[in-house]
């Protein structure tokens, strides 16, 4: 009977640790190694009730980027190409917070390994083989400014 009582109150603990903020959530959408496998709202299906195409335009389109966000997520901009093709290319996003960095920097080594390239303890970027055969190299970086961190996720061209 312990048992079960301890099982009752733990597994709600383990839970709510496992439990990933807006933030965390919007960046795991965005930064998944074939995501440029996905169309435009695949990448955002998740991200329901937080992220939204935008519905911005002029000026403010281009300063915010092409998605809208919560203000909890921390999303300053968001910029996804490809929205009205079958595959993005490119996702460009600035986050409010610098301290953001060591938490995407862990995403991002887990995912891609090992950065190519470091200038400095939030300036970090990789160099990732195509992930076809023939396909395009990709190319992932994160750098903090003030306290914003930027983060730059394409495909090379040509």
């Amino acid at each position: 009977m312990k048992k079960l009582l301890f099982l009752l109150f733990a597994f709600p603990a383990l839970h709510a640790h496992a439990e990933t903020t807006p933030f965390e959530q919007v960046f795991d959408a965005i930064s998944k190694p074939r995501v440029f496998d996905m169309s435009f709202s695949k990448i955002l299906a998740p991200l329901n009730g937080l992220c939204k195409k935008s519905t911005r335009t002029g000026v403010d389109l281009i300063k915010n980027g092409n998605v809208e966000c919560t203000k909890n997520t921390d999303v300053e901009s968001l910029t996804i190409s490809g929205s009205e093709t079958p595959t993005v290319s490119m996702i460009q996003a600035s986050f409010t917070g610098a301290d953001k960095c060591e938490a995407m920097k862990k995403i991002l080594a887990e995912r891609f390994g090992k950065p190519g390239k470091t200038n400095g303890a939030c300036d970090v970027s990789w160099n990732l083989k195509p992930l076809k055969k023939g396909g395009p190299r990709r190319v992932a970086g994160i750098e903090a400014a003030k306290d914003k961190i930027y983060f730059s996720y394409a495909e090379e061209q040509g």
